[in-house]
């Protein structure tokens, strides 16, 4: 999984980078084009310069293909996202023995994710948990896995899917935070410790404190959010977990007590 402690932003290409990364994809030996080749050199394009930079004539052009050629392949862009969604879920192969316990198996859900996130930004808007999130295999198989993680517990589908959800919602959250400033990254040219480097000089000091001691407080000199972000991503599924296990804790004791009761009634 990527390492963050430096500040997602620094993880951001800049443009000739990004061309590189996006011309290395497509520069694959022989000229003919293939379904395969087109999704990842568009995967390249959307991790380098964002998913709005991603149009079939820019990436015929970094293919050295026709545009019209690209059609025979995909049907048109949401076709091509699609593909790329479907293939960037399935990079990391499923696990060949699930992990054991439902903490272990939601921490796995977890950090896989947090992972793509990293990896593909772009993506956030496509693979997140919804009515209409773009459903394929490698979808269905990240659902399925993690669904396994509840597995003998007794929970209900409606308790096992708000379990997942707070999970997913969190880590989805943070990811938000990193897809943004890779985005602002590459906008301005600045990490966002340079940005805040350069702008919190700027803030009036004694009046911001004196209106809002609180945040004052919590952020004073402090870095901004995003260079200690793994660490807050660490922290916070920990802490996400241990409210879980309290959870399941209490409802074993509930169900446990209902069933001592029922069996001194009979």
């Amino acid at each position: 999984m990527p390492d963050t402690s430096a500040g997602a932003g620094a993880d951001a290409r800049s443009d000739s980078a990004g061309a590189v990364a996006v011309a290395d994809a497509a520069a694959e030996p022989g000229t003919q084009l293939s379904l395969d080749r087109i999704v990842r050199a568009a995967i390249a394009l959307a991790d380098a310069e964002g998913l709005e930079a991603l149009h079939m004539r820019r990436l015929a052009a970094y293919l050295g293909a026709g545009t019209m050629s690209l059609y025979r392949h995909v049907s048109g862009r949401d076709d091509l996202i699609d593909h790329m969604v479907a293939l960037a879920l399935g990079e990391e192969p499923q696990p060949g023995t699930l992990p054991v316990g439902w903490r272990a198996g939601l921490e796995y859900t977890a950090r896989r994710d947090w992972g793509l996130y990293q990896r593909h930004p772009w993506i956030l808007q496509y693979a997140m948990v919804g009515s209409r999130m773009r459903w394929n295999h490698n979808a269905a198989a990240d659902g399925e896995r993690a669904l396994s993680a509840f597995d003998g517990l007794g929970l209900s589908i409606h308790e096992q899917a708000n379990l997942l959800l707070t999970i997913t919602g969190f880590t989805q959250g943070m990811a938000l935070i990193h897809a943004n400033d890779v985005e602002l990254t590459r906008r301005t040219g600045l990490t966002d410790e340079q940005w805040w480097n350069e702008t919190r000089h700027q803030i009036p000091a004694s009046e911001f404190a004196d209106a809002y001691p609180r945040l004052a407080h919590a952020f004073g000199d402090q870095p901004p959010l995003t260079v200690n972000l793994q660490q807050r991503f660490d922290e916070g599924i920990k802490g996400i977990l241990d409210g879980i296990g309290a959870r399941l804790a209490t409802r074993t004791e509930t169900v446990g007590t209902s069933n001592a009761t029922e069996a001194t009634d009979s």
